[in-house]
């Protein structure tokens, strides 16, 4: 469970058979920069080719404004039950209720399905490009500089560079130079 800083709002993700799931119970577009810098940190295992394809699952979605919390740990539950969340229902105005009850017996059950059809978002895949050798997104530091020899993308604060030089190596291509007689 992530919160987005930038929307005041919680989300759920997964990453099960190589794949980073996103379960949003308002519907997105795109992804904030912290959830990008969260995401990055947390899923480093799925990063091919300095990109992260996140499936945006097609959950219920949620209609009051203040549920985004509880729609998350349900998430979270039926995700961790390894189940289709495509496919899973929630009965919105037994809900908030339902998980108060799950933390006064210290039990999480399942939550009440819904007794009429669910509007849910749209299905579709969300991208994370990660740089640098701490592997997170552009957001994390935008001052990035790029390296004149390999060509990859480098944050100033991971490089430790105060100001732009005219010329810059990185440093595994500077050991590269060193090593070269």
């Amino acid at each position: 469970i992530l919160y987005v800083v930038e929307r005041d709002h919680w989300v759920c993700t997964s990453y099960r058979d190589r794949t980073v799931r996103l379960y949003d119970s308002v519907s997105t577009s795109s992804l904030t920069p912290s959830l990008e810098k969260q995401m990055a940190q947390l899923y480093r295992p799925a990063v091919r080719d300095g990109l992260i394809v996140v499936t945006v699952v097609p959950v219920q979605q949620q209609s009051g404004g203040t549920d985004c919390g509880v729609y998350s740990v349900a998430a979270a539950y039926n995700a961790a039950l390894g189940e289709n969340l495509s496919q899973v229902t929630y009965n919105p105005d037994k809900m908030r209720a339902h998980l108060e009850q799950c933390f006064k017996k210290e039990e999480l059950s399942p939550f009440p399905p819904a007794n009429k059809p669910v509007r849910r978002c749209k299905p579709k895949h969300l991208f994370i490009h990660v740089y640098c050798v701490c592997r997170l997104p552009e957001s994390y530091d935008s001052k990035m500089i790029e390296c004149e020899e390999c060509e990859r993308w480098f944050h100033f604060k991971c490089m430790e560079l105060k100001s732009e030089p005219d010329t810059w190596v990185c440093p595994e291509c500077s050991q590269g130079e060193q090593d070269t007689p």
